[in-house]
């Protein structure tokens, strides 16, 4: 369980700093559309590293409360799974938007977002 709880912080960590992070060189070279883009990709990742981080804790507050009765059978039985869930969703989704696959998506909410 250390080495999948190392994984999701060190995941958490890569999302929060090394994908939202813009070198003033890179800001500058950048159309005001193109910014709204990565502004709205920024937040996209920090929101899924609070998913990740979430699951982390729901993952060891149940590692810590099953077998002693307060947890509900469901959350004793599967509740790292569903902790385990929910972090690889979050996952997903900031992967997904780091490759670009949902890049005309994302123009298009910036953009509609920029009209309003």
């Amino acid at each position: 369980m250390g080495a999948a709880a190392s994984f999701f912080l060190i995941m958490g960590w890569v999302f929060l700093v090394k994908f939202t992070l813009m070198s003033p060189e890179a800001k500058a070279a950048r159309t005001p559309k193109q910014l709204k883009r990565d502004e709205l990709r920024s937040q996209i990742y920090i929101i899924c590293v609070y998913g990740i981080w979430a699951g982390l804790v729901f993952c060891l507050v149940v590692f810590l409360m099953e077998d002693n009765g307060r947890l509900p059978h469901v959350l004793n039985e599967f509740g790292i799974l569903i902790g385990e869930i929910i972090m690889l969703v979050f996952l997903g989704v900031g992967w997904l938007v780091k490759s670009d696959s949902f890049n005309e998506v994302i123009s298009n909410m910036a953009n509609k977002n920029t009209s309003d």
